[in-house]
Order: C-alpha cells, then sequence, then structure tokens
C-alpha cells in the first residue's frame, strides 16, 4: 500500500529513513546514479530537499518519488520558472505534476498502482529533469505512452 505524505510534514527522523530508502533503492534499481551518495558526491542538492523542500513524498517497498503539484501559465512558464518553484508547496488550483525525485524499476504493476495518486483533476502537464534538461508533457499524452511502453490497456 503506497504511502503519501507532504515531505514538510515528515520530523527529522522521518526524513533520514526517507533518505536512506532513496539511497537503498538506487543502489538496487540503479547502482550508477549520480543520485547515489559517494566520496565528492552533490550532497547539497539533498541537502536543499531536507531542509527547503515542500511537495508531495510517494513511497511504496518498490518506488520512491518526490512530486509536486504547481500551477504554471503554460509549458512556457514551467520552462523559464520549474527551477526557481522547485520548493513551493503544492498549489491550490494545481495543473502540472512536477517529478522531482524518483527511483524505481517500473513495471506495469508499479505504474497501475501508482496511476491512483496521479488523477488529480484540471492536470495539464507533467514535468522532471531528464539529465540536467527539463522535459515538458501533456500529462494524458505522457501517461498513454507510458501504458503504451508497458503494454497497458
Amino acid at each position: 500500500m503506497p504511502h503519501l505524505t507532504r515531505f514538510d510534514e515528515l520530523n527529522k527522523e522521518e526524513k533520514i529513513q526517507f533518505f536512506q530508502k532513496c539511497q537503498d533503492l538506487l543502489l538496487v534499481n540503479q547502482p550508477n546514479s549520480p543520485w547515489v551518495l559517494r566520496e565528492g558526491s552533490r550532497k547539497n542538492y539533498f541537502i536543499d530537499l531536507f531542509i527547503r523542500y515542500k511537495g508531495i513524498a510517494y513511497q511504496t517497498k518498490e518506488v520512491v518519488i518526490l512530486f509536486n503539484k504547481l500551477r504554471y501559465e503554460d509549458k512556457n512558464d514551467i520552462i523559464e520558472n520549474h527551477a526557481t518553484r522547485m520548493f513551493e508547496p503544492p498549489a491550490q488550483n494545481p495543473n502540472t505534476y512536477s517529478i522531482d525525485f524518483i527511483t524505481a524499476k517500473l513495471t506495469p504493476e508499479i505504474l497501475l498502482e501508482a496511476d491512483d495518486y496521479f488523477k488529480d483533476p484540471g492536470m495539464e502537464w507533467v514535468c522532471f529533469l531528464r539529465g540536467q534538461k527539463l522535459s515538458v508533457f501533456n500529462v494524458e499524452a505522457f501517461k498513454r505512452g507510458m501504458r503504451q511502453r508497458f503494454n497497458i490497456d
């Protein structure tokens, strides 16, 4: 059963447990990820998350996602302002899912389970960083593409 909570409502011990789970899953699913903490790695990113992130934490045994629900004017607004809005709390009337961190070995079962948490009315866009480049997609087209990729009808 997925556990969903506002990240900024976690206490320090819960954030440490969450962080450790992220590292454990990264080592299993993406051992070469730049987000695996090693000597000389980007610790400031994780410190920023611990201190400033106000989005939503989704976690199961196999997946961890940090995401937010924000409101943007249009696709250009997302592209121009994503970096400066990453640490805002969820918007009252959102139209964009911002996937800020994910680690999982995606399967059809994981996608179907997570889908229930990504069905908010009025959502138009999904955005995420892929190799330091922001990708922005229409949310329904993105979902269709993921369903096709994993042969989910």
